[in-house]
């Protein structure tokens, strides 16, 4: 129910030049988490690395990102595709329940399907977030948020820049490529063809 191909308690993770195909936490007697990574780290860093039809039941297509306070992660020139929900709750490429400092570069996410946060979903007070130079396409969810969903209120430091955010999808909710209840600046990015019920 925890990381089907990796899970990590309470030291760091570091996955560099690495592959992740077809994992799948699945079990449906009870809640799983993070299709290919269940981190409960402090911190893990994710380089050059794909992500490809993980699949999970609960949370996090590809990664779970557990509750523990004050941890980093960091990614950078890396790909997140297909990730499958095969239950009725969250999803999501990669699902935040923690303050995490968060920096997200030069990466990918295509074609990941979610509740809310088809690509990103965050779910905590989370204490710092960079997400700059990502392209976000044709991520769908039934809920809010095609590729992004800020669930959570507080967001401090946040910087989303040069982005790009393509044909995502809230099927039935609010926020074709970006839901939040946060305060939100978006600069130099490129909005397309993304639809949602409730814009």
């Amino acid at each position: 129910n925890y990381g089907a191909a990796i899970q990590v308690k309470g030291n760091d993770l570091t996955i560099i030049n690495s592959t992740f195909i077809n994992n799948a936490a699945t079990n449906n007697e009870d809640i799983s988490y993070g299709g290919a990574i269940y981190a409960n780290a402090s911190g893990l860093i994710i380089s050059n690395s794909s992500f490809i039809g993980n699949k999970v039941h609960d949370y996090g297509s590809h990664i779970y990102l557990s509750e523990n306070t004050q941890n980093i992660l960091i990614c950078n020139e890396s790909s997140f595709t297909d990730g499958i929900l095969t239950g009725t709750l969250q999803g999501s490429g990669i699902y935040i329940l923690s303050d995490y400092n968060i920096t997200i570069s030069n990466s990918s996410f295509t074609n990941n399907v979610a509740v809310n946060g088809g690509a990103l979903d965050f779910n905590a007070i989370v204490s710092k977030v960079e997400i700059i130079n990502n392209k976000f396409v044709n991520n769908h969810v039934t809920g809010n948020g095609g590729a992004i969903a800020f669930i959570t209120s507080t967001i401090n430091g946040l910087i989303m820049a040069n982005n790009t955010y393509d044909s995502n999808n809230a099927n039935y909710g609010n926020g074709g490529a970006i839901y939040t209840n946060a305060k939100l600046n978006e600069e130099n990015s490129t909005f397309t063809g993304n639809s949602a019920i409730n814009g």
